[in-house]
């Protein structure tokens, strides 16, 4: 792209991936030319949250939940439960992958918490959220249930005699 009031000129990558990072890109107008490595700090790339285990289970009368991503820059993550903002341990180590001779560095980001049952109303939606750069990802929206007992209460003796309990 050519800049005619100040006689400047750049190049504009479109579409721009992980793959197109660490490379050296040369723009050149008439008799001037530049080359420069295109880095991702400098241009604000985002590597969504990319969730490579997501494990939900019940153990003991509660849900371990423990989920583990992938993500650039450094992501601030919330979970709920129902209309609870749930406190997560969350532990970030930083993974760096080679792409054509530069470092992307992410991180790899693992998020622990235990939900109490007794706390909380037995049936509802845990969902993951993280804010990365200016964008917003929903990651996990999982609906669980733990009700185990559930109460019938009779009007009548003679109900609850003929169904059994």
């Amino acid at each position: 792209m050519i800049n005619d009031t100040t006689a400047d000129f750049g190049l504009m990558i479109k579409n721009i991936t992980v793959e197109d990072t660490y490379c050296r890109y040369t723009c050149a107008c008439g008799i001037n030319h530049y080359t420069e490595t295109l880095n991702l700090k400098v241009v604000g790339y985002v590597y969504p949250p990319d969730i490579h285990s997501n494990i939900i289970v019940e153990k003991g009368g509660n849900y371990q939940i423990d989920i583990q991503l992938d993500v650039y820059p450094y992501p601030t993550c919330v979970l709920t439960y129902e209309t609870s903002v749930l406190p997560v341990n969350i532990t970030i180590t930083s993974t760096k992958y080679n792409l054509k001779g530069g470092n992307l560095q992410l991180y790899n980001v693992h998020i622990m918490h235990t939900l109490d049952v007794h706390k909380y109303i037995c049936k509802g939606e845990i969902i993951l959220t993280c804010n990365v750069g200016k964008k917003n990802y929903t990651g996990i929206q999982k609906s669980i249930d733990f009700c185990k007992d559930k109460i019938i209460l009779y009007h009548n003796p003679e109900d609850q005699k003929n169904s059994g309990l």
